[in-house]
């Protein structure tokens, strides 16, 4: 339950994170975790879009991701700007994910 409050932009986990440093201008550690966290919450829409275009038959299930979005743009399902909001939030999922990415260091 926990968990399941924290994964909104609302008080149970404004309580829980209001200790940590501010985030603007960090792209190490918990900072991008944070920030893709965030971009993925403000394109929830556009994953449940994609998610009833899918159960409607009008795109595919089993389409990796980036895929999927360019279908999405090309069926007109999402719009230009949609699709760049998704690739930017899916850039920054990655790099939250890519832990033994040393390149960067």
């Amino acid at each position: 339950m926990c968990v399941k409050a924290c994964l909104n932009l609302a008080s149970a986990r404004n309580r829980i994170t209001f200790l940590c440093g501010e985030f603007e201008g960090d792209t190490s550690g918990i900072a991008e975790v944070e920030n893709a966290f965030l971009a993925k919450y403000a394109a929830k829409d556009l994953y449940k879009k994609l998610k009833k275009a899918q159960r409607s038959g009008h795109l595919k299930s089993k389409l990796p991701m980036l895929e999927l979005f360019d279908v999405a743009l090309e069926k007109d399902i999402i719009t230009q700007a949609e699709h760049q909001q998704l690739l930017e939030a899916d850039e920054l999922r990655l790099a939250a994910i890519n832990v033994n990415d040393f390149d960067k260091l």
